[in-house]
């Protein structure tokens, strides 16, 4: 009786220690959203593609942006005027491998109390054909696919996107 008495005891125990209210710190995270420039001869704006899994060759101008977002990350405990470090995505296509970077300071879009989220665009030149090595240009054809890779020297974190290209 009594090592059934303990078998429910530390039941109890551990559906009491799993009830215990998590954290309500947010996650922190990364996202990217494809565009490409809007101008009215004066004004420049992105339009982001509604569908940002799926991209149409023919829908695809001469160049893309693509806005990495890192968001959440007071937790992380880094200061709100953050020093120069570099911006980096690698691109891959079925024939193409380029790397862009942006060596700029990085600013933070929260307001005091230390930094909360970091954004930056990439304008990525776009030529509609095979690959020319390190060009600088990603070469996207019909069917391809766009994997966007970045990791953060802010944060540590990273992501892996995939874009089917028709």
């Amino acid at each position: 009786m009594k090592l059934k008495s303990l078998i429910l005891f530390m039941a109890g125990l551990m559906i009491i220690s799993s009830c215990k209210k998590e954290s309500s710190l947010p996650v922190p995270t990364i996202e990217f959203k494809i565009g490409h420039d809007v101008t009215d001869g004066v004004y420049h704006s992105i339009a982001y593609y509604e569908n940002q899994d799926t991209l149409y060759l023919n829908e695809i101008d001469t160049l893309l942006i693509i806005t990495v977002s890192e968001d959440n990350f007071s937790p992380l405990g880094l200061d709100t005027m953050i020093t120069a470090k570099d911006f980096t995505i690698y691109l891959n296509t079925l024939y193409d491998d380029e790397r862009f970077c942006i060596c700029e300071r990085a600013y933070d879009g929260g307001g005091g109390g230390g930094a909360t989220s970091l954004s930056r665009n990439f304008l990525i030149p776009v030529r509609k054909s095979v690959s020319t090595a390190e060009n600088k240009k990603v070469e996207l054809t019909n069917p391809d696919f766009l994997r966007i890779s970045y990791e953060s020297v802010y944060t540590g974190l990273n992501k892996v996107i995939t874009i089917v290209i028709l």
